[in-house]
């Protein structure tokens, strides 16, 4: 088996400055953007902005306590050194006296160490175990230190808070310059031990208006991600603004590989010899650059060709490259340049060897991508699988499935498919919130996360991609040829969320795949992307069920839960209907040619549904569940005549068990 290549990546600074040593100083644009950077993983995406140079925290509401904007290209290390992190803040907007409840300042000791900084870059909302300490100054103008690990009250308890200042009334705006720089020192480690302080400035008087120290802290405890934190508070709701973030001492390290953007990763496909590159980037400002360019380098050579310029779509974020008469019969590096403000990002890929007729193909199948157990949200005591002790850990937090990753490069894939669900719109790792008015942010949001972490696999291999229901933000689809959802209710089939978010989804997800079969009409503008391409002698049908499959509401009046019908002694027969869609008709005949030709290969299908019910009630009872590819059964019937003319191995996905038949 060929050595799999692991690709380099190189991100150059982009709107941070790296100081001599392990030392760090941010720097914000001055114009608006809601990406915060190649050095911050903010939670969540719609929650944050970039503006005049600073930071600011959009979202102060009473279910959404405590947002985060993690620093992931550095964190306070293992060195016993002291160090120093300072940061400026205020509150966006005028409120009334506080309470206490309200605060701004630093998260440190993120994941203890313990935590892949990927993982430990989702902590936010509640406290919990791994959740570390905040050094914050609150709305009545006190330091303090809080603990961000105990979950089961989900109340951050005191560690050590200075006295009220009665002079400090932090009512926020511009108008009254409410401007504060937050000094947090730690000393030089003696036995394990730390002694921390947290001075507040006021940044235009330099007086201190505000002092609390906190002696003999576990270093461990402090070790780990450093985030800026916002907290709204009970009642005023109130939302923070930061700026001017330092961070210097011996004990900080800085990461710069650990950058993620602007360019955040590519899904590629070869088809005959044309190739398709999807590179998908962040939501950009209009102070950014809106071309990326995609250059192909000869292997073991620093010589590259520039070979497409490509516009970068909102609000997908993504552009599209595309090469006709492309040969790839050695692997061939590839890299995606973008030069905005002056400074260049290089994001480099290979696109894999051409596998030869005869040599053995290896395909991976992943689908139901799932990233934390216990979502970031949800309360204590909620969670589908299980509820571990603490949510900021190992065993709650998946993300990023690093033995997976590895395992399959190690496999060296001559294809890996993405076949539905590469996220989930509730849960993973925030319920959904489409109604908010940001759904492509919400989206962007989950994806980027998906991407983080597949995006080491699908930068270097061929992927093809398969969305599904939840990748539309729905529990179920019944597609009915794009047709909208006649009430916006989920079980009643048809598509919930407007044609423009839907498109934006399959843009950032199948855009790499190969060309969709020409000449299909669906409803509200909707596009399809089935098609079919070969990869050595073997054929591949890349296949749309969700789209074009019948309402459920055609079977008429029936006992069901969901989309399983539950009727007691129910005749399964009667679910059938005779002129019900699967795959369309459209899809049907594209199919059709593609099984009677060269029916002496071999044809693999991947399709987002079994089509079959293979899940069982949990006494282990089948269940007739219209949601799987066995319904309608007419209509899967059709489709199993037409793939077995081929003879045509069936790759699925969906329900939590992919299958092959």
């Amino acid at each position: 088996m060929k050595q799999s290549l692991v690709i380099g990546l190189l991100y150059l600074a982009l709107n941070s400055i790296f100081l001599e040593g392990d030392e760090f100083k941010s720097s914000f644009p001055e114009y608006t953007r809601t990406w915060v950077g190649p050095d911050y993983w903010s939670n969540r995406l719609q929650d944050w902005r970039v503006t005049m140079g600073r930071l600011e925290c959009l979202n102060g509401e009473l279910d959404k306590p405590m947002r985060t904007t993690l620093w992931i290209s550095g964190e306070v290390g293992n060195r016993p050194e002291p160090f120093t992190l300072t940061i400026r803040t205020g509150s966006l907007g005028y409120y009334d006296e506080g309470d206490g409840s309200s605060w701004s300042g630093l998260l440190i000791g993120a994941g203890q160490g313990k935590l892949d900084y990927r993982s430990a870059s989702l902590i936010h909302h509640l406290p919990s175990n791994g959740g570390g300490m905040l050094a914050v100054f609150d709305d009545q103008g006190r330091s303090k230190f809080l603990s961000n690990e105990s979950e089961r009250d989900a109340v951050r308890k005191v560690m050590m808070q200075s006295n009220r200042n009665p002079a400090i009334n932090r009512s926020g705006g511009l108008g009254n310059h409410e401007d504060y720089r937050l000094e947090l020192h730690a000393s030089e480690e003696r036995g394990n031990k730390r002694d921390l302080s947290l001075t507040v400035f006021d940044f235009h008087t330099g007086q201190e208006v505000s002092r609390v120290q906190l002696d003999d802290v576990d270093s461990s405890a402090i070790r780990g991600g450093v985030a800026f934190v916002s907290h709204g508070g009970n009642g005023s709701q109130r939302r923070y603004w930061f700026r001017d973030f330092r961070a210097n001492g011996d004990a900080i390290k800085v990461h710069p590989n650990r950058r993620y953007g602007p360019i955040l990763g590519t899904l590629y496909s070869v088809s005959g010899n044309t190739l398709k590159i999807n590179a998908q980037f962040p939501p950009l400002g209009f102070g950014d650059a809106s071309h990326a360019k995609l250059e192909i380098g000869r292997k073991e050579t620093d010589f590259w060709r520039e070979v497409e310029t490509a516009p970068i779509e909102s609000p997908s974020y993504t552009a599209l490259f595309r090469v006709e008469n492309f040969q790839r019969h050695d692997a061939t590096p590839f890299r995606i340049r973008y030069v905005s403000n002056g400074v260049e990002s290089v994001f480099e890929g290979q696109i894999a060897a051409q596998p030869q007729e005869g040599e053995m193909l290896a395909i991976v199948g992943l689908t139901c991508y799932q990233n934390i157990a216990k979502s970031a949200d949800a309360g204590w005591g909620e969670g589908f699988f299980g509820t571990p002790e603490g949510r900021w850990t190992q065993e709650n937090l998946w993300f990023p499935h690093t033995h997976l990753v590895e395992t399959i490069a190690e496999r060296d894939p001559s294809l890996i498919a993405l076949l539905g669900d590469q996220i989930y719109e509730g849960g993973n790792p925030t319920t959904s919130h489409h109604e908010e008015g940001n759904p492509h942010l919400d989206y962007l949001y989950k994806w980027y996360i998906t991407l983080w972490d597949l995006g080491r696999l699908t930068r270097q291999f061929p992927t093809v991609v398969l969305t599904d229901d939840h990748d539309v933000y729905q529990g179920d689809l019944w597609g009915n040829g794009g047709a909208a959802s006649v009430n916006g209710q989920n079980k009643e089939g048809g598509y919930v969320h407007e044609p423009e978010f839907v498109r934006m989804v399959e843009r950032t997800q199948t855009g790499g795949n190969p060309d969709p079969a020409p000449g299909v009409k669906l409803d509200q503008g909707l596009k399809n992307y089935f098609t079919s391409f070969s990869l050595a002698d073997v054929d591949f049908a890349l296949i749309e069920d969700r789209k074009f499959k019948s309402l459920p509401t055609e079977i008429g009046t029936v006992e069901k839960n969901g989309s399983k019908i539950i009727e007691p002694n129910y005749d399964v027969s009667k679910a059938d209907i005779l002129d019900g869609k699967l795959l369309g008709a459209a899809q049907e005949t594209f199919l059709s040619r593609w099984a009677e030709t060269n029916r002496d290969r071999v044809k693999i299908a991947l399709t987002q549904t079994t089509y079959a019910s293979l899940h069982t009630d949990p006494d282990g009872a089948k269940w007739i569940d219209i949601d799987s590819g066995g319904w309608p059964q007419s209509a899967r019937n059709r489709a199993l005549d037409i793939l077995k003319q081929g003879n045509t191995i069936l790759l699925s996905g969906d329900t939590h068990l992919p299958s092959v038949i």
